[in-house]
């Protein structure tokens, strides 16, 4: 970066258009400008927020897929499984966001996949076989640590030794096999060859972490990976497996290479200059805060009576110390009693002094400065807002996606790697993990044209319905459910208003005479659909009414005996409208029963329960055929 300072460094003459602040300040190496990225992400709020609106902008979700020849023979449920894990016990939507915010924010984003490990203590005896997990042992009583080693006395040898210790692969409470952990940049070493665009890792661990290691603290004791441990002690750098690990950066020009050695940078870095100057008018506005929001209040006697004596021989005169005192005592006398009355010897007057914060503040210079920041960045305005409400989306909106197919790119590609991680910890095959990612480009007209793609049977339904939050395996299963459950409400319901009209047609109200010979109807008519004594069973043919065993034919409520040949007269009747109705066809013989419903309801009655029972009876036929050897 020195190549480019030289120029802006403030040398030459007063006219020189480079000799501005924040050229002069401007960071020189990669080290500054990590400085000033935590600067301003720590101290500069709609920046924070600006970023942190545009990460998550680009962040919808994730898709498992199959990546094997024949997706058929996956599990649904595995498919499932995998993507709860990694929503629920690997939080990968949380992971994605901080990586988003690193990379734009540092300009740089390192993550590392470290395998979760049990690390047990073992006597180095041959002849002892003592081991335990050093989660159970205590620190200081049990084992020691002297800066590289594990030193105590073993509990079942009872010699002092230099205990080895083996680390096995297990998981935590939560389930994670793996971890993932940020790496800070400034702790970085990044090795770039700018002939092959290859990277090699170092990482150098920060003096308070070897502070700690060396003093033992537990915590770095029971989980650290061993090459920490040892690098502790060595001071070395320490090599990150290029599988395990991953590195994403900004772009920029090839030629800038050559001064950022492989390195991205912030976003805040093509703004710099609006920055600081944004930074002049804050601490302006700052000293107009402190200095001119609340006004000077200020008492004072009218001119004339200080002129008391030259113009006017009767006018008393007063003195500026008894003016101050009666004041400050009639202050006194208002504060403890708002509502007291002051009586003042003489005239006098209120002024107001300062209070000009308003007119002074540079609020539309410092709103211009942070919308050309935003501009510079390449972030729409909306953005800046702490409400976000686009009716359509603009051609900004659209110009925004576009420009920033990189960055989308980048957290595309830190999922699938994240994905991969885990898949290989959890010991799964032939999955792949995708980022979802929601745009404005997606308006409604859009939507609804998919929509009608899908509908018309062009598109499929799981990519589409889960543009609006829907899982389509899931909806149809429930869909499925409430189909199935409405069936059998439906059924249970038609077979009791069965069961109504049945008894209604035949029982009279409670308390009615003839409620017994009711009751006499009911038992003959069951007899009737069983093919019982006295009445003839034929298939589709319901029989007449038999005799009781008591003597006399059976007689419908409110009816004496001597109309039974009404009753038997409506038997006859209903069984031949009953024949003449089943023979029509389904919409026919609905709108017929309609028709006879509202006509003769008691005639009705009769033929729905002849019906019933035909159909019923040509069912038990047909089943009862079925079964017969085929000649």
């Amino acid at each position: 970066m020195a190549l480019i300072s030289d120029k802006t460094s403030g040398r030459g003459s007063l006219h020189n258009p480079f000799r501005t602040y924040s050229n002069f300040i401007y960071p020189r190496t990669i080290e500054q400008v990590f400085l000033w990225a935590l600067w301003f992400w720590d101290r500069n709020a709609k920046y924070r927020s600006a970023i942190q609106k545009v990460v998550s902008y680009f962040i919808s979700g994730i898709h498992v897929v199959a990546t094997n020849e024949n997706q058929e023979e996956v599990d649904p449920d595995s498919v499932d499984d995998l993507e709860e894990c990694l929503l629920q016990d690997y939080n990968i939507m949380e992971e994605t966001n901080r990586f988003g915010i690193e990379l734009a924010a540092m300009g740089n984003a390192f993550v590392s996949a470290e395998r979760i490990f049990t690390r047990t203590l073992l006597c180095p005896n041959k002849k002892c076989s003592w081991q335990m997990g050093i989660k159970m042992l205590r620190k200081g009583r049990e084992y020691e640590w002297d800066g590289k080693n594990f030193i105590g006395v073993c509990p079942q040898c009872h010699k002092k030794v230099t205990f080895m210790y083996h680390d096995t692969p297990s998981q935590m409470e939560d389930g994670r096999k793996v971890r993932f952990v940020f790496r800070d940049p400034q702790d970085m070493s990044v090795q770039y060859n700018h002939l092959t665009g290859s990277y090699k890792y170092l990482y150098k661990m920060p003096g308070y972490i070897k502070d700690a290691i060396k003093r033992g603290d537990q915590v770095y004791l029971e989980d650290t990976p061993r090459v920490f441990l040892e690098a502790a002690s060595t001071d070395d750098y320490i090599e990150f497996p290029r599988d395990a690990f991953f590195h994403d950066r900004t772009l920029t020009l090839s030629a800038l290479d050559k001064l950022y050695q492989g390195w991205g940078v912030p976003l805040f870095m093509t703004s710099f200059d609006n920055l600081i100057r944004l930074q002049h008018l804050d601490k302006f506005n700052e000293a107009v805060t402190m200095d001119y929001i609340a006004p000077t209040r200020m008492l004072s006697p009218q001119p004339a009576n200080l002129k008391a004596g030259s113009d006017d021989p009767n006018r008393m005169p007063i003195s500026g110390a008894f003016f101050s005192a009666f004041m400050r005592d009639s202050l006194r006398r208002v504060k403890e009693n708002p509502t007291t009355w002051v009586i003042s010897p003489f005239p006098v007057q209120y002024q107001m002094l300062g209070g000009e914060a308003k007119q002074l503040a540079p609020v539309d210079l410092m709103e211009w400065y942070t919308t050309q920041i935003l501009a510079d960045m390449g972030i729409p305005q909306e953005f800046k807002q702490t409400t976000f409400q686009v009716a359509a989306p603009t051609m900004g909106l659209r110009m925004f996606e576009r420009q920033w197919v990189s960055y989308t790119k980048s957290l595309h590609a830190f999922v699938k790697w994240f994905g991969d991680m885990v898949c290989e910890a959890e010991r799964i095959d032939n999955m792949r993990v995708a980022l979802d990612v929601t745009s404005f480009i997606e308006d409604d007209m859009n939507k609804q044209v998919v929509t009608g793609l899908m509908q018309g049977g062009f598109i499929s339904k799981t990519g589409v319905l889960k543009r609006y939050g829907i899982n389509w395996e899931d909806d149809l299963k429930q869909q499925m459910a409430e189909r199935k459950k409405e069936a059998e409400m439906a059924a249970e319901m038609q077979k009791s208003q069965e069961n109504k009209e049945l008894v209604d047609s035949v029982l009279p109200p409670a308390g009615s005479v003839g409620v017994g010979q009711a009751q006499m109807n009911i038992q003959m008519m069951q007899q009737a659909a069983q093919g019982g004594q006295g009445m003839p069973a034929q298939p589709g043919q319901p029989a007449a009414p038999a005799a009781p065993a008591g003597g006399g034919a059976p007689m419908p409520y409110n009816q004496g005996n001597s109309q039974s040949a009404a009753v038997e007269d409506l038997f006859m009747k209903a069984q031949d409208e009953a024949n003449r109705i089943y023979a029509l066809p389904p919409t026919e013989r609905r709108r017929a029963l309609i028709e006879l419903k509202s006509t003769d309801e008691a005639l009705h009655n009769q033929v729905i329960a002849f019906l019933r029972d035909m159909e019923q009876q040509i069912a038990s036929d047909a089943v009862a055929q079925s079964k017969q050897p085929q000649g």
